[in-house]
């Protein structure tokens, strides 16, 4: 396989782990990807902000100072949609659905851990055989 087939599998591995709700992943998969998306909002929160929203120089960068709180939400809520991806292929990995654990969900950090220590089940399940990336 070359490099545009490669680039493709890996294309597609990112598709279903970070945008795709049905389908199961293991403990490792799943970290990966929370990891991934914490290093993701630090860059977009943090790190970028820094440096496009400097409020002591002049043009854009100023103008956009008075953003930041505007931007911060929105860069929130675009990682929403990856981490409840993560989750929900995480419970389904041990037979239950994301709706079912949305209140645990609210408590982030617990719920996070709880996914990354819980063994799945054991072949397939409800919903399918667990996928490895």
């Amino acid at each position: 396989m070359g490099f545009i087939g490669w680039t493709i599998d890996l294309l597609r591995s990112l598709k279903f782990l970070f945008f795709e709700f049905d389908g199961r992943i293991g403990r490792t998969a799943y970290l990966v990807g929370i990891l991934t998306t914490y290093i993701s909002i630090f860059f977009f929160c943090f790190e970028l902000p820094r440096r496009l929203f400097d409020s002591s120089r002049s043009g854009i960068s100023g103008v956009l100072a008075g953003n930041l709180t505007i931007y911060i939400g929105f860069i929130f809520l675009l990682h929403l949609w990856p981490c409840l991806a993560l989750a929900a292929k995480r419970c389904h990995d041990f037979g239950e659905s994301l709706s079912d654990n949305l209140f645990p969900y609210v408590f982030r950090s617990y719920f996070s851990w709880y996914l990354a220590i819980r063994e799945g089940d054991k072949g397939e399940n409800t919903y399918g055989a667990r996928r490895s990336l």
